[in-house]
């Protein structure tokens, strides 16, 4: 099994429409978001605008969570939702998307046949996770931490920093929140 730790350091943080986007994790890891050439990309957003246009992305699917805050999302001609923290949303990239509300968002997106899901998870203080052997369609899971921390595989995460789960078809991954707080995270399984 690998962990690999991506800390502050490590992501890279640019301009959008309606704030600002931390790129957290891109694969291919020479990918290029801006040249739409990744087949997985997740990040996380500040919405700071009260009313965003999303940016039309043809040929991605999307997964959106709200890390704080409600927001509204319209994607006209299809549907509206509202999102509280933790909920998730899952779209085509293609639709026109307003959102309405200022909040901090966890974003997964996967093209060129990359599949995956997104979920939120919490961990309670002294409980443990096991991360079972890969025997299903997913081979990375990642995992974002929200609020808290965990301790996998002796290194600490906290909140803000990511952990990359890969090549666990030999080995269970443990998690164990040591903390006094419950760990809210951001939980991503993926193949590519």
């Amino acid at each position: 099994m690998k962990v690999s730790i991506k800390k502050q350091r490590d992501y890279q943080i640019s301009k959008w429409s309606g704030g600002t986007t931390t790129q957290l994790y891109i694969y291919p890891e020479d990918g290029d978001y801006a040249a739409r050439k990744f087949q997985v990309r997740i990040s996380s957003a500040t919405v700071e605008d009260e009313v965003s246009q999303f940016t039309s992305l043809p040929g991605v699917k999307r997964f959106l969570m709200t890390l704080n805050g409600k927001l509204r999302l319209v994607h006209k001609g299809q549907y509206e939702k509202t999102l509280r923290p933790g909920q998730v949303e899952e779209f085509p990239g293609d639709w026109e998307t307003t959102s309405y509300g200022k909040v901090r968002d966890f974003n997964l997106m996967l093209k060129d046949g990359a599949k995956g899901l997104m979920e939120y998870g919490e961990l309670n203080p002294g409980a443990l996770w096991v991360l079972p052997l890969c025997h299903n369609q997913y081979h990375k899971v990642i995992l974002y931490v929200i609020d808290g921390s965990l301790m996998i595989k002796g290194e600490n995460l906290e909140a803000g920093q990511l952990a990359v789960i890969e090549d666990f078809h030999t080995e269970q991954c443990v998690m164990e929140n040591q903390g006094i707080v419950p760990a809210k995270l951001a939980v991503c399984r993926i193949t590519v």
